[in-house]
């Protein structure tokens, strides 16, 4: 009877874990393409943003991340003959982390430029 009651209990905390899991914010950081025209023509240059919005409590590292984490990287997937320019990163925030480690990166938001 104990053996049940102790596999009743833990199946008890392990719904409480998943439930508090799929409570948490499923995409603590945010994405967004935009561009500085509506239109392209053969030729023509134009610049693309990439917006990243975080979650509170969240943020995204820099190029050079510093001691810890790893950095923010865009991949771009582009259609024959077009190229995207150099990524053109706002200055960071500098954050200490744990343990001592120092950290480069953004909060709340930032913008990613390429042209």
């Amino acid at each position: 009877m104990i053996t049940v009651r102790r596999m009743q209990i833990c199946f008890c905390l392990l719904l409480l874990l998943a439930l508090r899991a799929q409570a948490a914010e499923p995409h603590p950081v945010q994405a967004r393409l935009l561009a500085n025209v509506e239109e392209v023509a053969p030729g023509m240059a134009f610049h693309l943003g990439v917006e990243l919005r975080m979650a509170p409590e969240w943020h995204t590292y820099w190029r050079f991340s510093g001691d810890a984490g790893m950095p923010t990287q865009v991949e771009w997937e582009l259609p024959d003959r077009f190229a995207a320019g150099e990524l053109q990163w706002p200055l960071p925030h500098k954050y200490e982390e744990a343990g001592g480690l120092t950290a480069y990166g953004y909060a709340d938001e930032t913008m990613l430029l390429a042209g």
